[in-house]
């Protein structure tokens, strides 16, 4: 499993959501408050552009809401909801957790993790990516469209080749461990699957990352469906 930005559009673990919440406290004004620990990178969904969610929460719920600034929080800290009754925490925590799930689902919210196949250990394989990269940069030399940001640079190294299987969110520590356990656990039953023998992939052409050619920014290789393993 390795860290990365790439693709769009997988599956991602289910959610391990930390609470830590403490109501019936009152203070001296007589109010209610809870506590809920919440991971650094969800505060800026809870605030929202110019704080409109904040101010929506706290309007609906009938709550105050003490978001630590991003400062504080670079780690992940307590948001502290104070109300004037049980009710208006309990139903406050729950407008949080949903819109921290919504977040999550969001394209906004990047995913952090990869689970690959490695491709760099065949020989045969880098070498037809190799030519492929050749005929492409010999091509813009002739067409006159290096002008265009086609270079060498551009090109992965053919050490870190890969075919990305799932793409996942993890957002912190407990969620990477249990992820890396989860790919473990399930190691013998793949093999199992196979029976021993190795797993045959096809890549065949390339296509872009997004939609409109014209505005692509990352090209893959395509995986041909075949009925072989």
């Amino acid at each position: 499993m390795a860290e990365a930005s790439p693709p769009e559009k997988v599956e991602n673990l289910p959610m391990v959501q930390r609470e830590n919440s403490v109501g019936g406290q009152s203070d001296e004004a007589g109010l209610l408050s809870a506590s809920m620990f919440v991971d650094a990178c969800f505060f800026r969904f809870l605030v929202g552009k110019g704080g409109i969610t904040k101010q929506m929460l706290e309007k609906d719920t009938d709550v105050s809401l003490q978001i630590p600034s991003p400062k504080e929080a670079k780690q992940g800290k307590y948001l502290v909801i104070q109300g004037e009754s049980q009710e208006a925490l309990d139903n406050a925590m729950h407008q949080v957790n949903t819109i921290i799930n919504q977040a999550i689902k969001s394209p906004q919210f990047q995913y952090s993790h990869f689970v690959s196949i490695p491709l760099a250990l065949h020989p045969q394989l880098l070498e037809s990516v190799k030519a492929f990269q050749k005929t492409v940069l010999e091509f813009d030399d002739e067409s006159g469209m290096s002008n265009k940001g086609i270079d060498k640079s551009i090109f992965v190294k053919h050490t870190t080749f890969h075919l990305t299987l799932l793409m996942l969110k993890l957002w912190n520590e407990e969620l990477v461990q249990n992820a890396a356990d989860c790919l473990q656990k399930v190691t013998p039953r793949v093999h199992e699957a196979l029976e021993g023998s190795p797993l045959t992939i096809t890549l065949r052409g390339v296509d872009c990352m997004k939609g409109n050619p014209a505005k692509a920014h990352v090209l893959y290789a395509d995986v041909e469906p075949n009925d072989q393993r």
